[in-house]
């Protein structure tokens, strides 16, 4: 699987490193753990676990391993206006709120904050029972729980708690690509200790010495040590807040904490998968989203075995086979094209749907885009017949429950009412809907920026995605369009 690069300039200003005097500093006040390969017995229970996934099922591409506070916003947002599923401690995007896409990273959100009330209550709460909060085990129910996310759908981690579980991301998919957002350590310590009530939960010392070279942020080796410590989880972890204001040194002990982490990314992490440092602090911001907003756009992301597509085609001399099903145009769609579109006559739908009704992810967004967009001149027609047996229809729009002629000419009937259409909703760019709207010269409107393949993606098909305010007709686009498709993913010459 090949995974979704995250790119911004790095750079090594000083807002995102550190002095050889502050770095003496750090080492002075705390034991320094350094970036050496992980204790074999965590290293092996991680690669026992995931070895039990199938690799396919994994949805993620992209995880920011930058800690809060680092600019970790910048990434979320970027990735959600590029039409990612992403999720960013508990914001999300792409993910309907009854998606199943969204439970996964909620419960395991939940399961971070139950371990950090066992360091220190919220304002408010009370202590979790002592049952809840014992480390042995909890190590295997974070694996579980972060299993779920891997494989959910979504595309994009952010900030907590997956910055503290980067090394059993990266064990689990070896090729996901990491950005790595950076602050100068004194500057984290200064604005952290208040953010998110100083709540972010750290190893201590004494458990960290046992593990000898894990980080203080690394979730699940504090666990797995605690647990042969037998100890409990507020015997085993402080947090921010504890570390600022009750120890001695505790902004020198923070920002210490926090640059060996930064170490232990840059040395470890950084080797075992494509890595892409990243400051905001110093760069023109501005410019920085311009830069990794047309990244994204490019869509260099597709979905695999996961999603379920048709297995390419292995033509390794024919580079339309590399974008896609190299297929014959069908006869039906050939004569749609040629003899509705090559006329200049105003097209009489505007947003036209054949298809299922929507119970899987990649379709769920249909019903609130029709109640939000379709009108009197819209064409709608559900084809699961077995799902509207109590179906009321939308409007005059929706043919849903229309006795419809199912001969052999439907298919042909279903280009024509394609073709003389501004708009077709397609479950994605993977989607057969998709290349129907290209042929068709109809502009589809999707969810998500998700291909086949790398080199489809990268073909800069133009389409609108259900984040976009307003659709226009641009006949720039269809032209486009059709002109890349029948050139990569046809037999026909353009």
């Amino acid at each position: 699987m090949s995974l979704l690069v995250v790119a911004i300039t790095a750079t090594s200003a000083s807002n995102c490193s550190w002095t050889e005097k502050e770095e003496s500093t750090f080492k002075a006040v705390l034991v320094w753990p350094g970036a050496r390969s992980r204790r074999r017995e965590v290293r092996d229970s991680s690669i026992a676990f995931w070895e039990r996934v199938p690799p396919q099922s994994f949805s993620v591409r992209s995880l920011n391993a930058g800690q809060g506070t680092t600019g970790t916003h910048l990434v979320y947002n970027v990735s959600c206006r590029a039409g990612l599923p992403s999720v960013h401690y508990r914001s999300k995007c792409h993910l309907l709120d009854d998606d199943e896409s969204e439970r996964p990273s909620r419960e395991l959100v939940t399961f971070y904050n139950t371990l950090a009330n066992c360091v220190e209550p919220r304002e408010g709460e009370e202590r979790p029972p002592r049952k809840h909060c014992l480390a042995r085990g909890a190590s295997t129910r974070v694996r579980s729980m972060l299993r779920d996310v891997l494989t959910s759908g979504v595309v994009s981690l952010v900030d907590t708690p997956y910055t503290y579980l980067v090394d059993e991301i990266v064990t689990a998919i070896p090729d996901v690509q990491v950005v790595f957002t950076q602050r100068s350590p004194m500057a984290w310590a200064d604005r952290r200790h208040d953010r998110f009530g100083g709540r972010d939960i750290i190893c201590k010392s004494s458990v960290v010495e046992v593990n000898r070279d894990a980080s203080y942020f690394d979730l699940i080796a504090c666990l797995e040590s605690a647990a042969e410590l037998n100890l409990e989880i507020g015997e085993a972890f402080t947090n921010v807040k504890q570390v600022f204001f009750q120890e001695r040194n505790g902004h020198e002990r923070l920002a210490a904490m926090f640059a060996a982490h930064t170490r232990y990314i840059l040395d470890s992490i950084a080797r075992r998968t494509s890595f892409a440092p990243a400051c905001v602090w110093d760069d023109d911001v501005p410019a920085q989203v311009r830069r990794l907003d047309g990244f994204l756009r490019q869509a260099i992301l597709y979905a695999g075995d996961y999603h379920q597509h048709s297995p390419l085609r292995n033509y390794d001399d024919d580079v339309k086979a590399k974008a896609g099903d190299v297929v014959d145009l069908t006869p039906h769609a050939s004569r749609a094209a040629s003899s509705l579109l090559a006329q200049p006559a105003r097209r009489s739908i505007d947003f036209f749907l054949v298809g299922s009704s929507g119970a899987d992810r990649e379709r769920r967004w249909f019903l609130p885009f029709i109640e939000e967009h379709f009108t009197q001149r819209s064409y709608l027609e559900f084809t699961d017949k077995e799902n509207l047996r109590h179906w009321t229809p939308l409007g005059r729009f929706d043919r849903s429950l229309d006795r419809i002629d199912d001969s052999q000419n439907a298919r042909e009937r279903y280009y024509q009412l394609m073709a003389s259409s501004n708009f077709s909703l397609c479950g994605g760019p993977s989607s057969t809907c998709f290349r129907d709207s290209l042929v068709t010269k109809t502009i589809p409107i999707v969810a998500s920026y998700i291909f086949r393949s790398l080199e489809e993606a990268r073909l800069d098909y133009k389409f609108y995605t259900i984040q976009d305010k307003d659709f226009v007709v641009r006949e720039d686009w269809t032209h486009h369009n059709y002109e890349t498709f029948i050139r990569y993913h046809t037999k026909t010459d353009v």
